[in-house]
């Protein structure tokens, strides 16, 4: 068996789980920021948040930070803008998740935004260059 296919399998594997969890983070990103600037679903956004007890601004605030959380993770390099994107998806979704749960919303609500979160670490977590020495990253 050549030891150099096997090599590269963790790593082909790597980059895929990153590509797919990320494009999918993008998209749900890009996706919510419409539905934030009201461009689709007329008036949803503005009723989910009104039901969570926030005012009615605050989804064109969410659309704003969702585009720019997408632009930074999906632009290659700008490491820091990246380290500070994820984390602010990261605070968006558990936000949403508390607000679910403290209002009361019943688990099929929350369901999605746990699979949000969890796209958010996988993408994070499968980052190229995460785990190389720090000589070797440029």
């Amino acid at each position: 068996m050549n030891s150099n296919n096997q090599s590269e399998t963790p790593t082909r594997a790597r980059k895929i789980t990153y590509w797919v969890s990320t494009g999918l983070l993008l998209f749900e990103l890009l996706y919510g920021a419409t539905w934030d600037f009201n461009w689709l679903n007329k008036g949803f956004a503005t009723a989910v948040l009104s039901h969570l007890g926030y005012p009615s601004y605050l989804p064109l605030m969410l659309g704003t930070c969702k585009i720019m959380a997408a632009i930074g993770i999906g632009l290659p390099g700008l490491k820091l803008v990246k380290e500070w994107a994820y984390a602010g998806t990261m605070i968006l979704f558990l936000g949403a998740l508390c607000s679910h749960l403290i209002v009361g919303d019943e688990f099929a609500k929350i369901i999605f935004l746990l699979v949000c979160i969890g796209l958010t670490v996988v993408s994070y977590c499968f980052r190229p260059g995460l785990f190389q020495p720090r000589h070797a990253q440029t």
